[in-house]
């Protein structure tokens, strides 16, 4: 009987010798080996391989990933940098933390950029998480509390809700979603489910004043 293939395995492995020998992990490099050793389509190890490295590595560049033992983050300089940057907010898009200024070193040797931001809000911030509707390129989602309970769909709504100037329509949410960052597809699937729920939050807050 054959064994079943471990993906897990196999992108670890791959990520280990990269690492081991100084390099980087180049996720074209690493879709094209997985495809190889697997007999599966370049497109569907993508979707497989990209959460597994955003879980397990660092993301430098946008297909670039590192070993988390090349940096040291002091986290709670970090933690305290985007506690001073939402202020009285509870969240921000993440594309609103640009540029990181007021940052402190990020180790590494390394200046902070979108993508290191997302992987330390991701796997090292001890007070604060990334909410997204998938993993991409864009980086886009929002950073919240991590006590915060809403889901990404909560967070969306309430935001439309307070951007007074935008229409409650699909094409005004998908436009202003897609302005701030917050989505990077073309359409948001619960956009109706949206749509009514930012009407109530919006409503609420206008009988609120």
């Amino acid at each position: 009987m054959a064994r079943k293939f471990d993906l897990n395995k196999a992108v670890a492995d791959y990520c280990s010798e990269a690492t081991q020998r100084g390099r980087n992990v180049e996720l074209l490099d690493l879709v094209d080996h997985i495809a190889e050793i697997s007999n599966k389509l370049e497109e569907n190890v993508r979707k497989s391989v990209f959460p597994l490295m955003m879980t397990s590595m660092v993301r430098i560049e946008e297909e670039v990933f590192t070993n988390p033992k090349f940096f040291e983050f002091d986290v709670a300089m970090v933690d305290a940098s985007i506690e001073k940057t939402l202020g009285r907010r509870d969240y921000l898009p993440i594309c609103s933390f640009e540029p990181f200024e007021h940052f402190p070193p990020c180790g590494g040797g390394r200046s902070w950029n979108i993508f290191l931001f997302e992987s330390f809000c991701l796997n090292f911030s001890e007070r604060f998480k990334p909410l997204s509707l998938i993993f991409n390129k864009q980086c886009t989602g929002v950073i919240v509390y991590k006590e915060d309970a809403r889901t990404f769909h909560d967070i969306a709504a309430d935001m439309l809700a307070r951007a007074a100037s935008v229409e409650l329509t699909v094409q005004g949410a998908v436009d202003y979603l897609k302005s701030n960052k917050m989505i990077g597809k073309a359409k948001y699937n619960r956009c109706d489910e949206l749509l009514e729920d930012a009407a109530k939050i919006r409503k609420k807050l206008l009988t609120s004043r």
